[in-house]
């Protein structure tokens, strides 16, 4: 069972997708925590469509930073390199974009979360800072936590304004990490099961303690099940979950763009995401009203003995 962190992780892992999509499918800030920073806007640019979010619990002052997945073919260059050893201008942004939060908040505790690439992004920052990293259907980038990978990194910062005394002072541990798979245990994370990015887990490898989330569906293509929106609905109701072992075709109604799924950059509302922002609240706009669970409820109801699912002779 998820902790209340690790479902609000989900939340701002999912919230750091804006740039992709329209407003009205932007997942909610999970309650407690308020984003004051996000990355690219007018004043920040990125490249190669690097994209995060900054978040802050109103009661400990903790921050969680959470990258953005792949969103655009330009972050396949990412997962390329990244998945092959190498560093890549995401890794490098989301470093610097790290220690320049870090810098304004030197007392803070910050925590790194992210979905697909941005879940591979958060696991390395996990490791090369010695942060927590909380990840979703991370992606397997685990051959470039290696020196050279901080290395590079540390040239790039250096080139950014972050001297090694200055990162000796503000992030000693990236100084002296060592790829010896120590910090490994900094990262722990969700997998939905058949998400696209599973089969790479053997050969290149995730950072962390990875756990399945076991589902049962049909006709349900891998990307489907790579969303973050499915997962975070696990999450948030695992009696969800449970459900597509009772109705294998569940996911595959919800995936089916004839009935309930629409594209998340249009203002045309997609149904997982319409769930997951009533089940918590969208400040301004509505409070939660538990409709993820309200509806779980139900299908539970057409699923039991006696329920639709039955043949009637």
């Amino acid at each position: 069972m998820a902790t209340q962190f690790e479902i609000d992780c989900a939340l701002m892992a999912g919230l750091a997708y804006q740039s992709s999509r329209d407003k009205i499918n932007w997942f909610p800030a999970p309650s407690g925590w308020v984003e004051f920073s996000h990355v690219p806007n007018d004043t920040y640019p990125t490249t190669l469509s690097f994209e995060a979010s900054a978040f802050r619990n109103r009661s400990t002052g903790e921050i969680v930073i959470a990258y953005a997945g792949t969103a655009q073919l330009t972050d396949w260059i990412a997962n390329l390199t990244l998945g092959a050893g190498l560093s890549s201008s995401q890794l490098e942004q989301a470093a610097l974009y790290y220690l320049q939060i870090k810098q304004a908040n030197p007392t803070a505790t910050i925590s790194f979360t992210g979905h697909s690439l941005g879940g591979g992004l958060a696991a390395l920052m996990g490791v090369l800072f010695d942060e927590r990293a909380v990840t979703f259907d991370q992606a397997p980038f685990a051959l470039s936590a290696n020196a050279l990978t901080r290395i590079g990194l540390e040239n790039y910062l250096n080139d950014h304004g972050f001297s090694d005394s200055l990162l000796a002072t503000l992030a000693p541990e990236f100084i002296s990490y060592s790829d010896d798979g120590s910090r490994n245990a900094n990262v722990t994370g969700y997998f939905v099961q058949g998400e696209a990015l599973q089969l790479l887990q053997p050969p290149l490898g995730v950072l962390g303690m990875q756990s399945q989330l076991e589902q049962n569906s049909v006709d349900v293509g891998s990307i489907s099940l790579h969303s973050q929106a499915l997962l975070s609905a696990f999450l948030q109701n695992d009696d969800f979950r449970a459900i597509t072992f009772k109705l294998p075709e569940l996911l595959k109604m919800v995936f089916d763009e004839a009935l309930y799924a629409h594209d998340t950059s249009t203002e045309k509302i997609n149904f997982l995401e319409h769930l997951i922002r009533h089940q918590s609240d969208v400040t301004g706009s509505f409070a939660a009203d538990a409709m993820l669970d309200r509806f779980t409820s139900d299908l539970q109801k057409v699923a039991q003995d006696g329920g639709f699912t039955l043949t009637n002779t």
